[in-house]
């Protein structure tokens, strides 16, 4: 167990990392100073009653306290409500400028949302075109394209951004009217265009907005679209129209055949595999039948049905798309079906497809089948990494993870965290926790490191573990491929605690770390779409049945959040559900989270399963 390792390594507690500690030390230490001391308190009391000043509508007081911030991390977020508190009496080259000087800057880039949307309504074309950045809403891309085509002549590229917005398969703004009746006329309008928003929609699931864009274009793709259509809507009816009948090769055909087939196997996968089994001959299927067989595989593969298999010797394993690989081995192992999972996964994984996984059950399929030896020189070369099929590989040839602690990634990159602290973004991420404004800390961090590469990614989780961001740094951590850092991974915050209420239940504390981890990411005020609250997750009314039985009192669901009610509560349910499954950590922790309920549901109704 990665905890378990992790415990016995930092059996003391004592800072393992000079160049992490010591820039926030002599930071911190600066920050000591009495007049620094001073300074930023006072300047965290002008921020708050600047922020009271905008909310009731003080603008000019407002600007007197801003302008005494004049080196203060949160100064952006309060110029961009001021600014906008402005709009209308201001003139409108003010806000131009700020957004120039703080383009890229989340607080700048959020403001220019409104900004442009604002230009948009005004008619300003000339300003809405300088101060444009690409933006997510559909609305304000087609009022920017069409300042563009006013302004000057619509080159290619305008054409293909225009496209690209009247491709997708549903309703458009009203505001891209305008736009589509300009692309429509022109000769980068064609059938391929037409093919594919008719596709999409089908894909959506909108056939009501595909019957309106057959309707309203009839010269294009004529006799396919209805056919398609015709797929979409019936497909039992529409495939037996095809009883006896070879797949057909034209690739609208085809799509069409592959959506009613699609249709079908959704509803009864062995109907669909019937049908088309007797339209196609003994053996391999054709090439122009892959599309309508991969459909029908997945259908089965879904519901766990033996016949996969006779579909999937059928379909060279170089085809398969990353959808059926992801499935394959726990179809496979459900059957110990290891000659066919070994020829299936000898093929490259395919885009999309995990592929240290696909490596890993390789070797498993190698392993079972007696190829023992190119089995451990595959596990070997997994195992080089740190993530779970890495540790799972280590495990199958009986030795140790492999962590490389001696190396850290951030080992001689003082310098680099130093100048990491003290980019914008992240101070005044830094800030908003020091004013405990919790929320509005993640929400700049989620932007800030939205587009780093790993490299930067990897000093950004060392930065937000040096400050005890634990949160952060793992979810962080957690895009960066092969990141092999176990203090980074594996963190212990409230390792008293957590270790405490683990002996109070009787449980390894690498196991509750490992449940705190999984369930929260060690936020304490964590709470999940489905209501779980606190480090470990608990549902109010699970929380509420376990304090009854601790006889713990609680008031309201706020409650649960408390960091030693939460852990008190959370390892005696842990508890119990190692007792009611037997020890099994698999059943254990799958009930955990999940319920009991839904344990039962999965467990084989006879025998037993490779829990992989």
């Amino acid at each position: 167990m990665t905890y378990a390792i992790a415990i016995a390594r930092r059996g003391s507690q004592k800072p393992s990392r000079p160049w992490l500690i010591w820039p926030l030390v002599l930071l911190s230490v600066s920050l000591c100073l009495p007049t620094a001391a001073q300074e930023l308190a006072q300047a965290r009391r002008d921020f708050l009653a600047a922020e009271r000043a905008l909310t009731t509508g003080r603008i000019d007081e407002a600007g007197q306290f801003i302008a005494r911030l004049v080196d203060y991390p949160l100064r952006p977020h309060l110029e961009a409500r001021w600014l906008q508190a402005r709009w209308g009496a201001a003139p409108a080259s003010e806000t131009s400028e700020w957004l120039a000087r703080h383009s890229g800057d989340w607080p700048a880039e959020a403001l220019r949302s409104q900004w442009l949307g604002r230009m948009a309504r005004a008619g300003d074309r000339d300003r809405l075109l300088a101060d444009w950045r690409p933006q997510t809403d559909v609305a304000l891309t087609c009022a920017w394209l069409r300042a563009r085509a006013e302004r000057e002549v619509p080159d290619p590229g305008w054409f293909a951004e225009a496209s690209a917005v009247w491709a997708v398969g549903s309703s458009r703004p009203p505001d891209c009217d305008p736009v589509f009746a300009r692309l429509e006329a022109s000769p980068y309008f064609d059938e391929t265009l037409h093919w594919r928003r008719l596709t999409d929609a089908l894909t959506r699931g909108n056939r009501d907005f595909a019957g309106w864009l057959v309707r309203r274009f009839p010269r294009f793709n004529a006799p396919y679209a209805e056919q398609l259509l015709a797929a979409s809507e019936d497909p039992r009816q529409w495939l037996a129209q095809r009883n006896g009948v070879p797949p057909m090769s034209d690739p609208r055909a085809s799509e069409a055949e592959r959506v009613a087939y699609s249709a079908l196997a959704r509803a009864d996968a062995r109907e669909a595999a019937r049908h088309l089994a007797a339209r196609l001959p003994a053996g391999p299927i054709p090439a122009q039948a892959e599309p309508q067989a991969l459909a029908i595989t997945l259908a089965l593969l879904g519901r766990d049905d033996d016949a996969a298999g006779d579909w999937l010797d059928r379909i060279p394993p170089a085809h398969m798309p990353a959808s059926v690989q992801s499935a394959l081995p726990g179809w496979a192992l459900t059957r110990e079906a290891w000659p066919q999972l070994l020829r299936w996964s000898e093929a490259d994984a395919a885009a999309g497809t995990e592929r240290l996984r696909w490596q890993y059950f390789r070797a498993r399929a190698r392993e079972a089948t007696g190829h023992d030896e190119s089995a451990r020189i595959l596990y070997r070369e997994i195992a080089r990494g740190t993530d779970y099929y890495a540790l799972r590989a280590a495990e199958r040839l009986g030795e140790p993870y492999h962590f490389d602690t001696d190396t850290p990634h951030a080992h001689g990159q003082s310098g680099a965290l130093t100048a990491m602290e003290r980019a914008p973004a992240v101070a005044r991420a830094r800030e908003w926790l020091a004013i405990d404004r919790t929320t509005e800390a993640r929400r700049e961090w989620r932007e800030f490191t939205r587009s780093l590469e790993s490299e930067s990614l990897t000093l950004a989780a060392m930065v937000a573990h040096g400050w005890g961001w634990h949160d952060r740094a793992l979810i962080t951590a957690a895009r960066v491929p092969g990141l092999d850092d176990p203090e980074l991974r594996f963190p212990m915050p409230w390792r008293e605690e957590i270790e405490s209420a683990a002996a109070v239940e009787g449980l390894p504390a690498y196991l509750v770390f490992s449940v705190v981890r999984n369930e929260s990411a060690f936020q304490v005020d964590a709470g999940s779409g489905v209501g779980a609250l606190g480090l470990m997750q608990l549902m109010p009314a699970t929380g509420r049945e376990t304090a009854e039985r601790l006889g713990i009192d609680i008031s309201n669901d706020a409650d649960l959040l408390d960091l030693r009610t939460n852990l008190r509560l959370g390892t005696h349910y842990l508890a119990r559900m190692l007792g009611r499954y037997e020890g099994n950590l698999a059943m254990a922790a799958a009930a955990y989270n999940a319920g009991p309920g839904r344990v039962a549901q999965w467990r084989p109704t006879s025998g037993c399963r490779d829990a992989e």
